[in-house]
């Protein structure tokens, strides 16, 4: 398994054995930067090995984030994809291959603009952005059944009426493919989609909420392509 260490004085992965937890290897990033998030996406270099796919920002009042991509197994950098000087960029996701050229597509969240961006792994092009109106948003990819192709899913809240939704977005064409409500009570602790449970094909979309309780957490789980709730789970 693998950990971002986001407190060290350098950014970095750690890979552990998930059965023992030995260390395995450590995986230094670019110094004078602070890891947001990461992940491990498909093999660019073709040595058999996963790449590791980091969020940073400069340490400094300087807003430069940047997305760095090093080889799991030796720690090289493959390359670097930065974003534009000023722009604040927020979590990154990755989707499958969309544009047939054997790599993941990286999911950006941009706060100020209400944007997500999908761009290749690869290349860096930009391959679409999508915007949404709904206010705190929270996302995650997932495939469903109504159509074809991969989704991304939209956690937030509508003006004016504040309700807390999920918008379905086809990742290349930005046309919303179905919007599914979520109960409104509690605070949104995180958002993923999780494989098919009810056997329709489509995967599901979880909402994690904290309550005044008990229980204190509450998973929501439904349908991604119906909306049909499927089961709540307490912690």
């Amino acid at each position: 398994m693998a950990l971002l260490q986001q407190d060290a004085a350098t950014p970095g992965v750690q890979i552990r054995d998930a059965l023992s937890g030995a260390l395995v290897r450590d995986i230094p990033f670019s110094s004078g930067h602070a890891g947001i998030g990461f992940s491990v996406i498909a093999d660019l270099n073709a040595n058999s090995a996963r790449e590791l796919a980091l969020l940073s920002d400069t340490k400094g009042p300087a807003i430069a984030h940047q997305i760095e991509i090093r080889d799991s197994s030796t720690g090289e950098l493959i390359h670097t994809l930065n974003f534009p000087a000023g722009q604040r960029v927020r979590s990154l996701f990755k989707l499958p291959d969309l544009n047939e050229n054997d790599s993941h597509e990286l999911v950006t969240l941009h706060p100020e603009l209400h944007e997500f961006g999908v761009m290749d792994s690869q290349t860096g092009a930009e391959l679409n952005s999508i915007e949404t109106a709904l206010t705190e948003p929270l996302f995650t990819g997932t495939q469903t059944s109504i159509g074809s192709g991969t989704r991304l899913a939209v956690l937030g809240r509508s003006d004016p009426d504040g309700q807390i939704r999920a918008e379905v977005y086809n990742s290349l064409t930005s046309a919303i493919v179905n919007t599914i409500a979520f109960d409104q009570s509690g605070v949104t602790v995180s958002f993923r989609a999780i494989p098919d449970i009810n056997g329709n094909g489509s995967s599901e979309l979880v909402r994690l909420r904290a309550q005044a309780g008990p229980p204190a957490l509450v998973a929501e789980i439904r349908d991604g392509g119906t909306g049909e709730l499927l089961n709540t789970i307490g912690f």
